[in-house]
């Protein structure tokens, strides 16, 4: 996925989530890959303090997509579940 990411000459962002962190560590991670990655349109729509739960970082991820193609991959969704 990141051979096709890199390929795509689109922005992009690429998450991959950590085995045994817990929602709120995972959550943040997601954020803050979000906030360094290019993808975000207008990063002042990113909350300073992070989302509470996924479906906040989702909402902020909707927010912030670019209004051109881009590619969003979240890898290891298993973990977190």
């Amino acid at each position: 996925m990141q051979e096709f990411c890199d390929r795509a000459g689109v922005q992009y962002l690429y998450f991959t989530a950590i085995k045994g962190a817990s929602p709120v560590e995972s959550v943040a991670s997601f954020v803050s890959d979000l906030s360094e990655s290019a993808l975000p349109a207008d990063r002042e729509l990113i909350p300073s303090d992070g989302a509470a739960n996924w479906l906040d970082a989702l909402q902020v991820l909707a927010a912030v997509l670019p209004d051109a193609p881009s590619v969003v991959v979240i890898d290891e969704v298993p973990w977190l579940a």
